[in-house]
C-alpha cells in the first residue's frame, strides 16, 4: 500500500522545490499532522489494516496536495479556483 512518511514528504518537497514565501515546512508539517490524526474513529483496540500511524496513505496524500496548492496559489490570489491551483 502506498504511504509517505515525514522524511519522504520532506524529500518530495525539496526535490520539487515547492517551498516559497507562501508555503513553508512548518505549515506543511501542521497539515501533515492534522490529516494524519483526522482518521475515522475505530473501535477501541482495532486498527485499520495497512494504514501507518505516522504516515499518509494515498487519499491523505492527495488531501495534503490540495491543501498545499490552496496555501501556495489560491490564498495569495495567484489563481481563482482550487482546480487552477492544482
Amino acid at each position: 500500500m502506498f504511504s509517505i512518511w515525514e522524511n519522504g514528504l520532506r524529500n518530495f518537497c525539496n526535490d520539487t522545490e515547492i517551498f516559497d514565501e507562501n508555503l513553508d515546512w512548518t505549515s506543511l508539517y501542521l497539515d501533515f499532522v492534522v490529516i494524519n490524526k483526522s482518521r475515522p474513529n475505530m473501535p477501541k483496540g482495532k486498527k485499520m489494516i495497512s494504514d501507518p500511524e505516522k504516515g499518509l496513505v494515498r487519499y491523505e496524500f492527495l488531501d495534503l496536495i490540495v491543501r498545499m496548492s490552496t496555501r501556495k496559489y489560491l490564498n495569495p490570489g495567484k489563481v481563482k479556483t482550487k482546480a487552477e491551483g492544482l
